[in-house]
């Protein structure tokens, strides 16, 4: 019992994220019927969002029954979705523990599919902005005649950009994508 709406709370909280991670746990998800609940709300509101991963403990790796209880987990969420392509939704654990060669830990993709989000608002954040910047600023330059005082400022940025690149290859797929946005800019 919460002194607040618990789901409210939670509906609350994914409607303003860009990602919503929901774990299930293999042994007690399948029969609580409050959690299955949110989780059904969560996934009708914000589907696009969702990574639904079923989450294993490193205690769980030496489960006799550890496939009947991934098997009904997936199940019983599926049901509860209304979608079968729940049943083949990611396992993820930890990466201390050691299960059976035959289950393939998906926390990587889960990671990638966040980096990718992080890459998706940082294009939107930084690089929109600075695509409409220099459009605005090409066809000042433009319209004035002063196309030759604008190559020179920007041929700087852009070597500047492209030794950021070379230096930090953590940024380069946004740093990339800056280049791509300035020689857009230059050319014309």
């Amino acid at each position: 019992s919460y002194p607040y709406d618990l789901e409210d709370a939670m509906l609350q909280v994914a409607d303003v994220v860009d990602v919503v991670i929901m774990l299930a746990d293999p042994k007690r998800t399948r029969i609580n019927a409050r959690e299955m609940e949110i989780y059904k709300l969560i996934y009708e509101r914000q589907k696009v969002k969702v990574h639904l991963c079923v989450y294993l403990t490193d205690t769980m790796a030496t489960e006799s029954n550890l496939e009947l209880l991934l098997d009904e987990t997936r199940s019983q969420l599926a049901t509860r979705l209304r979608d079968t392509a729940v049943r083949a939704c990611k396992l993820v654990w930890c990466s201390k523990a050691r299960f059976d060669s035959k289950y393939t830990n998906g926390i990587d993709s889960v990671c990638e599919a966040i980096a990718f989000k992080v890459d998706v608002l940082a294009s939107e954040g930084l690089l929109e902005p600075l695509k409409r910047n220099l459009d605005q600023l090409c066809g000042r330059a433009l319209a004035s005649d002063a196309t030759a005082d604008i190559k020179t400022p920007l041929a700087a940025t852009l070597e500047k950009v492209i030794a950021k690149v070379e230096r930090d290859s953590r940024d380069d797929k946004l740093l990339a994508r800056c280049y791509d946005v300035l020689a857009a800019a230059l050319a014309s």
